[in-house]
């Protein structure tokens, strides 16, 4: 795809001032507040029957060619780079899923790890179909809702999701994972999912059907992780990550007012990362700067694993999308990528875990996506877990505790200790394990911890 790495260039606007493009900069950045985000075409003329680039788009490629972020543009990775970068991460198959428009087909677009690749069709994927634009109308009517609206807000949309979720198996992940069966016989083989256009605000690991005594997910089938593009895939899977204890930082916000997030920090640290860094305990406030001297720079590497508990906001331009920290400060998604700029490119990345709302989303361009999840892969991780929705305190701190602890007990694979929590969410008879604080126990048979809407905001990108 011709912005396959469109999210690794950073900030545009800032890199064509810096080339010269002053006006086509300022052009740019208008056309971007009129449309709501970055006037990229989400999908090129590379993926069949895709739109090609507007005449802005074209004059702005034009202008970066040639230089160091047209090289990172311009550089589709082969079939055989994807191929090892699956062989690295353990991953079966890397899938584009491509919808169909104007009465054309949808279709997979799948690529082994062997290095070989294939096209399923698929009928039923339609990018204007019932399911995924009542969700995305209702998600952005409980992102909007006033105080009093929530609770209506929130029962439509759960519906919605449920309606989505259903439709997701038939139309097209109960086919791609037909597909793949056999691959990997007697284990659960993980799939990168790279949907195109509006397809990117689909849970597709929450896609369920029918089965005797109540549903089934595709995350109960296979272990599903997320990718904007080949090329951002392909570089996380680069990146080697130093054991998850080697050097962990826990930061909480003390003005996020969540009254859970106490409990799920002291977790993490007693039961995972004993002697941590711990950013917000004390007086001090967490700062912007505070946060970006964990990530990679120019001099030292970052932290094996940051975890963030905070709120997050979504903003139509997606680089306003921003972490709210203490006293007012945010952190912005241009902040991390000024950041990003100045790391080494050898620098050793950690996982960035956002236990935060919404920190997945992007409610216009959803594929290619520049997310808060993804700009901490731009800025040197590893991998990154973010949230596609509003997420609920209590859940979420059971949720974080329990990554933690499949992460470090026997799952060291990030997206592989991710589908162990969701599992262990939709157990009905889950424990908390040992060395956890019984007192939770309580709380955890009252959060509704197998509700959907709990446990598939969670998607995990990168290595």
């Amino acid at each position: 795809m011709v912005l396959d790495a469109a999210i690794l260039s950073a900030d545009l606007p800032a890199l064509l001032r810096e080339s010269g493009h002053v006006d086509l900069a300022r052009r740019w950045e208008q056309e971007a507040a009129i449309a709501g985000t970055a006037p990229w075409d989400s999908a090129s003329s590379a993926v069949a029957g895709m739109p090609t680039p507007s005449d802005l788009r074209q004059e702005v490629l034009a202008a970066i060619e040639g230089t160091q972020a047209g090289a990172g543009l311009f550089s589709v990775p082969s079939v055989h780079d994807i191929g090892a970068a699956l062989r690295a991460t353990e991953a079966e198959a890397l899938v584009y899923l491509v919808p169909g428009l104007e009465g054309r087909s949808g279709l997979a677009i799948l690529v082994d790890s062997d290095a070989t690749a294939r096209v399923a069709p698929l009928p039923a994927l339609r990018a204007d179909d019932g399911p995924i634009e009542t969700f995305r109308q209702c998600q952005r009517n409980l992102l909007t809702a006033a105080a009093d609206d929530v609770a209506s807000a929130r029962q439509q949309w759960s519906s919605a999701l449920t309606a989505l979720c259903r439709w997701a198996w038939s139309a097209g992940i109960g086919p791609v994972l037909d597909n793949l069966v056999g691959t990997r016989p007697g284990r659960p083989g993980r799939v990168v999912l790279a949907p195109v256009g509006t397809l990117g605000a689909v849970p597709w690991h929450a896609a369920c059907r029918a089965v005797p005594g109540g549903v089934r997910y595709a995350g109960q089938d296979a272990i599903l992780s997320y990718a904007a593009s080949a090329r951002q895939f392909v570089d996380a899977a680069r990146r080697q990550h130093r054991p998850w204890h080697a050097e962990p930082a826990l930061v909480r916000v003390r003005a996020s007012g969540l009254h859970w997030d106490t409990r799920e920090m002291a977790e993490i640290r007693a039961h995972c990362y004993p002697g941590c860094t711990v950013l917000g305990a004390a007086d001090d406030p967490v700062t912007p700067t505070a946060v970006t001297a964990l990530l990679p720079g120019a001099d030292d590497d970052d932290a094996s694993v940051v975890h963030l508990s905070c709120h997050g906001e979504h903003a139509p331009v997606p680089v306003d999308s921003s972490l709210l920290l203490d006293d007012g400060s945010r952190l912005y998604v241009r902040d991390v990528l000024r950041h990003a700029r100045g790391r080494r490119a050898d620098a050793s990345g950690g996982l960035v875990v956002l236990a935060t709302c919404v920190s997945d989303l992007t409610d216009s361009a959803h594929d290619e996506a520049l997310t808060l999840a993804t700009t901490f892969l731009v800025a040197g991780g590893s991998g990154v877990v973010g949230a596609r929705w509003p997420v609920a305190d209590l859940p979420t701190a059971l949720f974080m505790i329990m990554f933690h602890h499949y992460l470090n007990s026997g799952y060291p694979q990030p997206a592989t200790a991710l589908r162990a929590t969701q599992l262990w969410m939709l157990d009905p008879d889950r424990r908390l394990p040992e060395g956890v604080d019984t007192k939770l126990a309580g709380p955890m048979r009252r959060a509704g911890l197998a509700d959907v809407a709990n446990w598939a905001a969670f998607t995990y990108q990168g290595h």
